[in-house]
């Protein structure tokens, strides 16, 4: 009878232990997976979108640059004095003024397979140049849409303006009437950008028009197939207005009243997601603002589908958890009947073993899992020591082939994988622009990147070929490869492809260039020490080649290897600096880089020589003429600690432009009234600080470098040159928000903002609360 009790006693024990944490973990992990699923799912969208909006914000500036080289072409302002369509057709000189702007504007858009057309606009003539019509009267022109919208843009300011997808149609007819009419396709939706010609940039009055291809922007930031059922990105204001989207439908119009546009618009945050119910499916919707034209990009994503594995394997978890409950209580009856007799014996052999430490334990149950957990902590400790001794003593193994000490390497090749195949090349990994990744990232995530680097290349390689790698120092990794093969021309074109398709999967985890060094190719062990040594001159290259590249290395002819040095360039630069000349001090500087380009031979220690050598005798210049370096850059610039890190040619070029420029700058400085730049950059800012203004403009107007408009702002107040004018502008903000007769957004644009959203996020950031929150508190006082 006692027998039959414990049994039933361990029977329910054993089942309620078992069933109920299965039942609870089963909850918790279809909450935890379904968080993590939309979380990860939300973090890989995010990064998308941040790549797609500097992509579409790259391709803006680079339409931009092209416009403003177009603004600045002669053949324009021959226009400045055809005032008239009547004008032009009556004298065939004006005929032939008008087909030259025509045949250049025509050229741009063929040129450019993402431009639909440009119009060439002035603000007092009766025609419009277009770049598939030629010269068309005013009054017959259809797609006047625009013209308004430009006219109110051009009375608030001088700069560029976007509008929103639309039809190139007549302005007169209603969205819908174009959509429902017979020219309406996918392809018939532009994007318009227009240029003002302003008096700085252009004799004329008015404004180039380009239509760029809605389509284009579509296929740019949608760069996989449309039809995925995944999702897909659009761009939209930040009024609501569609930019660009897969659905031509909804190209310019006002989506803002949907409540996940609505939710997203009202967010002060820059970017971020949520989940809404889109028709009979759950959908993930991302976003980003940007600053660039207010435009915001959104992802819109199917959660059912994205998550169809994650539910799938959810189910299947579900499932296995429901039959080992099943099974579980099964196996607690037999089980529960047939311990208890053989349990005293087992408590005994336990009690017997050593090391087993049993204090503590109220029953026998208690007693054998006590013993177990520490078996089983042994077991887990001695395999993570195996672990990590074996990967040590690849680590060693590989280290000891690459210095060529092949004496101790036979008791690792015992534990490690062994090469065994005839011929090795050696390949060193570096990251480009170091300093900025150290800066970037703590010192652990540095190394599981490095490795991360590592494991990246070494499963793309041994597709091809047997191959090891290890970190060998700071800021090199290492991977040696095997094969038989004995062409090395074959071997070569195998490893470029696979070295550049690693290189395009590390750029997707990694901000930084990777730039690869590939030594020859060697027969036996004793030539990984040549091929290694190799591929470390061959990196020493990058700064010839530049960043990201692919570097294969070649004997150098010892007859070409002497050293060089510019003495006569030198000699202009230091007489240029002495005579206050900055074009043609940095004219020499190119000179020097243009002339070193042309010297293959010259070895990466010789370069570098060359400019420390520059820089000592520039330095001592500066000591000869009482001019010291920290009154120039300041006490913790260490001129020869920057030169260091500069990785090549162009990098170092860019450096020494600035180099230069400043101290030419501060000799400028030093010879004129200083107080006169401080006074024309503040008076500058002081009447323009309610328009759109940077320290461009403001350098331009002084006539002063932007490094030094910066300098004479921090030094005379403390603040950048930003945070300085919007705190004129909060402060006058302010003063208007307590007269009460004006609403945010007349008082975002009256100091300089160009929408009532810029307005408040500025003010909250430098008052803590929002002009709606101060009003308030300055209504209650």
């Amino acid at each position: 009878m006692n027998k039959f009790s414990m049994s039933v006693k361990l029977f329910t024990s054993i089942a309620l232990f078992l069933v109920v944490p299965l039942i609870i973990a089963t909850l918790i992990i279809n909450y935890f997976m379904v968080s993590y699923s939309e979380n990860e799912i939300s973090k890989s969208a995010m990064t998308n979108l941040k790549t797609i909006k500097n992509m579409n914000e790259l391709l803006a500036d680079s339409i931009t640059k092209d416009i403003a080289r177009l603004s600045l072409n002669s053949a324009l302002d021959s226009l400045i004095d055809l005032k008239s369509y009547n004008s032009i057709i009556r004298d065939s000189d004006n005929i032939i003024k008008v087909n030259q702007v025509f045949n250049i504007i025509r050229q741009v858009v063929y040129s450019n397979y993402r431009l639909q057309s440009i119009y060439i606009y002035l603000d007092d003539s009766d025609y419009i140049i277009e770049s598939k019509l030629g010269v068309v009267p005013l009054n017959n022109f259809e797609d006047k849409g625009w013209i308004p919208l430009y006219q109110e843009h051009k009375e608030k300011n001088t700069g560029s303006l976007w509008l929103a997808g639309r039809l190139p149609l007549d302005g007169s007819k209603s969205t819908d009437e174009n959509r429902n009419s017979n020219t309406w396709t996918k392809n018939n939706s532009v994007v318009t950008f227009i240029y003002p010609l302003v008096p700085n940039s252009s004799k004329l009055n008015g404004a180039i028009v380009v239509n760029i291809y809605e389509n284009e922007f579509t296929r740019l930031i949608n760069n996989y197939d449309l039809s995925s059922k995944n999702g897909y990105v659009s761009i939209i204001d930040r009024k609501g207005n569609v930019v660009s989207h897969i659905d031509k439908t909804l190209v310019s119009t006002n989506i803002s009243n949907k409540p996940y546009i609505e939710q997203v618009l009202k967010s002060e945050n820059e970017n971020g997601y949520v989940v809404d119910q889109l028709g009979k499916e759950r959908h993930i919707i991302t976003y980003y603002k940007s600053e660039f034209n207010d435009w915001v990009y959104l992802g819109v994503y199917s959660l059912d589908n994205l998550m169809e594995k994650a539910n799938s394997l959810r189910n299947r978890i579900v499932s296995i958890i429901f039959a080992l409950i099943f099974l579980g209580i099964v196996l607690s009856g037999i089980t529960s009947r047939r311990l208890f007799s053989p349990l005293n014996k087992l408590v005994k052999d336990v009690k017997m073993r050593k090391g087993i430490d049993l204090t503590g334990a109220e029953n026998e149950v208690a007693l054998l899992s006590k013993a177990f957990a520490t078996l089983a902590r042994r077991e887990d400790d001695l395999r993570e020591m195996l672990e990590k001794n074996k990967e040590t003593i690849e680590e060693k193994y590989l280290i000891n082939l690459l210095k060529g000490d092949l004496e101790n390497h036979a008791q690792s090749s015992a534990i490690v994988k062994e090469f065994s195949l005839p011929y090795f090349i050696c390949i060193v990994l570096s990251i480009d622009k170091y300093d900025k990744f150290t800066e970037k990232y703590p010192h652990d995530q540095q190394y599981y990147l490095k490795v991360l680097i590592l494991k990246v290349c070494e499963e793309i390689i041994s597709a091809s070929y047997k191959c090891g790698g290890v970190i060998y120092d700071t800021n090199k990794m290492v991977l040696i490869i095997n094969t038989d093969q004995d062409n090395q021309a074959e071997v070569a074109d195998i490893l470029e492809k696979n070295l550049r398709r690693a290189q395009e999967e590390i750029s997707k985890i990694l901000d930084n260039k990777i730039t690869i060094a590939v030594g020859g190719q060697h027969s036996d062990k004793q030539g990984i020490t040549s091929s290694f040594e190799e591929a470390q001159e061959a990196s020493k290259q990058r700064m010839v080649y530049g960043h990201g590249k692919i570097i294969f290395w070649k004997a150098v002819n010892s007859e070409n290897n002497k050293y060089f040095y510019p003495y006569t360039i030198e000699k202009h630069i230091l007489n240029n600096l002495n005579l206050g000349l900055r074009d043609e001090t940095l004219a020499a500087v190119k000179e020097i880089v243009e002339e070193i380009r042309s010297r293959s031979y010259l070895s990466s220690d010789n370069i570098l020589q060359v400019f420390i050598q520059l820089v000592g005798n520039t330095v001592k210049y500066l000591v000869d003429n009482n001019i010291n370096l920290s009154d120039i850059f300041g006490t913790d610039y260490n001129v020869y600690k920057k030169l260091s890190t500069k990785e090549t040619l162009d990098e170092i070029e860019l450096w020494l432009t600035g180099f230069y420029s400043g101290i030419l700058e501060y000799a400028k400085k030093s010879g004129n009234d200083n107080r006169s730049n401080v006074d024309s950059v503040f008076d500058f800012i002081h009447l323009n600080y309610n328009k759109d203004i940077d320290v461009t403009a403001i350098a331009d107007h002084a006539g002063i470098s932007y490094s030094y408009v910066r300098k004479i702002v921090k030094d005379k107040t403390g603040k950048t040159v930003v945070d300085y004018i919007n705190g004129l502008r909060i402060d006058e903000a302010k003063r208007l928000l307590k007269q009460k007769n004006m609403n945010n957004l007349e008082i975002a644009r009256q100091i300089g903002y160009n929408n009532d959203q810029s307005f408040n996020r500025f003010f909250k950031k430098y008052e803590g609360v929002t002009p709606g929150e101060f009003r308030n508190i300055d209504g209650k006082q």
